[in-house]
């Protein structure tokens, strides 16, 4: 299904493999998606690495090591993540910063901010839209401070299910849809 992602006009795909709430629940719920980088596919991965075993962390390391210099196409695995955790993270390293004289306090700013993110949203792309899959309308955690202006797709499928013609309905609905970046019209 990877594959189909990367269509005309569309480079950059994240996906929420595991996030962090994850480890709170029984064994049997706990799925981590293979890796696809056959296609030529960037793959990046973002999360607290040191929850993984030492095999999955080699495994991560070997896929993005074996990738980087792929263009075009790049895949984001959101692996033990967490939005939270992430926007908490990138506060306490302005802060050390500030702390220690790198920065002032009164230069922290959205960019700054952005920048300390695991996204580091100055090199990946904000999401223009975010597909939540099992009929769920939240956002679970998810790329928090990155979809302040994305829009949501909340379809019925399970995600093992999600197919390429639901990813292509998800797209026609947001074909129709105007973004405003937050503004009232």
């Amino acid at each position: 299904m990877t594959e189909d992602f990367f269509i005309e006009g569309i480079n950059t795909v994240s996906l929420f493999a595991f996030s962090t709430e994850n480890w709170r629940r029984p064994q049997h719920y706990m799925l981590i998606f293979p890796f696809f980088f056959r296609q030529k596919i960037k793959v990046t991965v973002i999360g607290k690495r040191e929850n993984t075993s030492a095999s999955l962390r080699d495994a991560i390391v070997e896929v993005e090591e074996a990738t980087k210099s792929y263009e075009g196409k790049h895949l984001i695995m959101a692996l033990d993540y967490s939005g939270r955790l992430d926007i908490l993270q990138a506060c306490k390293s302005l802060a050390e910063k500030a702390k220690n004289g790198f920065i002032q306090a009164e230069d922290i700013n959205e960019k700054l901010m952005e920048n300390e993110l695991m996204t580091k949203c100055s090199e990946f792309p904000i999401p223009d839209l975010l597909i939540r899959t099992g009929g769920e309308q939240r956002i679970s955690n998810f790329f928090l401070w990155q979809s302040a202006y994305t829009e949501l797709y909340f379809p019925t499928v399970l995600w093992p299910e999600f197919g390429k013609a639901d990813y292509l309905e998800a797209l026609t609905w947001y074909q129709q849809r105007e973004s405003r970046f937050g503004l009232r019209v």
